[in-house]
Parts: C-alpha cells; structure tokens; sequence
C-alpha cells in the first residue's frame, strides 16, 4: 500500500517530497486525509493523488532556475494539486466524527427542503433516515399520488382516486418503499368486508406503486404484495433396504424406460439431470469395468468442475444401462430432443410416485450416501461418486474407477445380472 497508511479509524496519504525541490516548498513531506476507513477506497485514492503530486513535482523541476528558488515557494499553490475527497466510512458514528461539514450541511438542506407540515405526518423510522433522508425513497404515498393524477395514461383517474385513497384510510400516509405485506393483508381484508371489487381495486393499487417505485427509481423490490408461499421441501429420506427392493422389483416387471432410469439412479449417485442428459458417446461397456461419464455433451453444459466424474456401473445400474443400450437404443433414447427428455423426467418421477408415493427421485441420492457411509467408505470417495467438491485440497484428483467400482458393489441393493435372461 504505497503511501497509505492508518492512523485512528481513518486513513491518510503521505509522500515524501524530492530532495532537489523540498527548499522550494519548505517541507520534506506531504500528508493528506483520504476522508476513508475502508482500505479499498483509500488505495484507490492514494494512487488518484499519487498522480497529482507527481505533476506537482515534474511541474517545479522545469522551473527550477534561480528565480523559482527565490520566488516559487511565495507563489507555488500546493493546494490546487490536492484532490477534494468526500466522507465515505463504514458505519453512521464514524462518518458523523469524521465529517463534521457534510453531516451539518446534509442537516440543513433537510431542514429547508422539509414542510413541517409533512414531517408532522410522515412515519420516521430511524435517525439515521431523518438526518441523511436517502435521496427520493422515502416520498409519502399521498404526494405521489398527486403526481400520478397528472398522468395522462391514467383513465378515469375520479374512480381510481376513490380506490388509491382506500389505502391512506386503511394503512395511512408513509412513505411509498414502507408499505409491506401486512399493510397488503389489512387492506384485502377490508375490501372484503366491505364487498368491493377486490381484484380490480388491488390491480389499480399494484399499477400506482409500479409507478410510484419507477418515479422514484427504486430497485427493491414492492412489498406491498401477497407474501410468496415458498414450500420449502423438507430434506429427502433416503429409501430404506425393503424399500429398494421393492422398487427394483416393480422396474423389473415393468421393464419400460422410466423404469429402468430410476434402476440407473439406484446404484450410481446421479440425479435425474445427469441420467437424461446422457449422450450415447458417454456410455462404455465394452471396457472390463463398465461406467459413465458426466460431462459436457450436446444435450447440456456443466460448468461445476465437481459434477464432472466417471461412475462405474454395478447391481441394478449396470444391468438397466445394457437394457436401454439394447432395446431402446433403436428408439433413439440417446438422441431424443430436449422437450423430449424433459418430458421424460417427468414420466419418471411419476413412475416413482406410483410406487412408493411419500418419496422423490432425492432420495436416491441421499441413500446411496447413506449406504456407503455404512460401510465405513471414506468422505472423499462418496464425494467424488455424488460429484461433490472435498474438503482437503490434497484430495481433488479423482478417485480410481477400481476403488469406487469396489465401495459401490459392496452396496449395491440387487445383482441384476443374475436375473438376466
């Protein structure tokens, strides 16, 4: 950090001037407040300044003659040399110590431009909002409603004011960005006593605050709204032993796309995106350890390093993969279209539901994990077989096709290829 230095909770520049010109400005070195305690900014400033000063140096060496050395250092303004900074600290405390000017005059200007009678009315939620009033966010809703009857895009503005004015009487007048969805709430439910169009009343309020929010360039989003129902899926569980059979059982009598797919989920780890986005180019046989590849194909782009891996092929996977490769390889199952496999994803997770309905295509995952950790296989393996990153660094090479073929067998639910006919 060149020239930078802290002292307190701020931090300063400070250069030292060249010999050859320090009579001329009467001091050895130069220090100037950065008016910052953020390191970034104040880096970035000091090179900013740098730059000046070195102007400033060059600009007194040219006119080092005999009369600058008499006459310069009456005449020579350093000040214009220096670049104005404005406060910028982290937290309201620091900036009301350390910029004392700004903070009084930002006190001013609210005061002249605040109409008493507004601020008597308006709903001020912190200091910190009534000192600094951040830009125009904080407009009351009956001041922008003002503007928007000079809307000329708004028709029959006479109804639309009736109803816009509803909400003061129901939520009062604050400002448009503090309106939430318990204000959005107590207002439906006022219409809906008062057996008044609902639907169109909350769409003409919904318009003004898209205008209101546009007006005023605000980028959060309007809170005024239904809150967002997120139905959050509770962590999968894992297929328990009796459940897996049962499910191989059933695909094997079914013997139907869908059915071998979830086969091929059962022993290998993958999600149902990386099994449907398999390419025929992605699938080896023919070598002594059968596996598959997860990677970047024509049907799709994997930008996770991790999710990149080789997964050997055993139990129910191996002997699915053979039945696809077989049979429906005339039907072209590694050349269908994207809707296509999309489509398919959906037959299959229908699939599962028919059979064990209180479950989801996760699960799969979660107890193949569970599986391996029973039979003490190491983190690092079951990373690399789910394509997840590890932890140690010393361990991100992949695992052999060997030792993960060896965890899995020892885990595999069912040995299909017994069954094979």
């Amino acid at each position: 950090m060149k020239y930078v230095y802290k002292h307190g909770n701020q931090f300063w520049y400070q250069r030292a001037v060249p010999v050859k010109i320090q009579k001329i400005l009467g001091k050895t070195s130069i220090k100037i407040s950065l008016k910052t305690n953020k390191i970034s900014t104040a880096i970035q400033r000091s090179k900013l300044q740098a730059v000046e000063h070195k102007k400033m140096f060059r600009d007194i060496i040219k006119k080092n003659n005999y009369f600058s050395k008499v006459f310069y250092k009456k005449n020579m303004d350093i000040k214009k040399y220096e670049l104005l900074f404005t406060d910028e600290y982290d937290d309201l405390v620091t900036n009301i110590f350390f910029g004392k000017n700004i903070f009084f005059e930002k006190i001013k200007d609210q005061i002249k431009k605040s109409d008493t009678s507004v601020l008597k009315k308006r709903k001020v939620n912190s200091f910190e909002n009534f000192l600094f009033n951040i830009q125009d966010k904080s407009y009351l809703f009956s001041s922008l409603l003002k503007e928007f009857k000079t809307n000329e895009q708004v028709n029959n503005f006479d109804v639309q004011k009736k109803n816009l004015n509803l909400v003061l009487d129901v939520c009062g007048d604050k400002p448009i960005n503090e309106y939430t969805s318990d204000d959005y709430f107590k207002f439906k439910e006022f219409l809906k006593i008062n057996i008044l169009n609902e639907s169109e009343i909350l769409k003409q309020v919904n318009n003004f605050f898209l205008f209101s929010y546009k007006k005023l360039n605000i980028k959060e989003k309007i809170k005024f709204k239904k809150k967002s129902q997120i139905t959050q899926e509770s962590n999968p569980k894992e297929f328990n032993n009796d459940e897996l059979f049962f499910i191989a059982k059933k695909c094997k009598e079914s013997n139907d796309l869908e059915s071998l797919i979830l086969l091929l989920l059962m022993d290998t780890g993958c999600t149902i995106s990386e099994i449907i986005g398999l390419s025929e180019d992605d699938v080896y046989l023919d070598s002594y350890l059968p596996f598959i590849i997860i990677r970047t194909n024509h049907f799709r782009k994997i930008k996770n390093v991790n999710k990149l891996r080789t997964i050997p092929l055993v139990g129910s996977s191996l002997w699915a993969i053979n039945k696809i490769n077989s049979h429906f390889k005339k039907n072209n199952f590694f050349k269908m279209s994207k809707l296509k496999k999309n489509l398919l994803k959906k037959n299959v997770s229908l699939k599962l539901k028919k059979i064990i309905s209180d479950k989801n295509l996760l699960c799969f995952k979660k107890s193949i994990i569970t599986r391996l950790i029973q039979v003490n296989c190491p983190e690092r393996v079951i990373l690399d077989i789910i394509g997840q990153s590890k932890k140690n660094r010393l361990y991100n090479e992949e695992i052999s096709l060997e030792i993960k073929s060896s965890w899995l067998n020892q885990v595999s639910i069912i040995d299909c290829r017994k069954n094979e006919k």
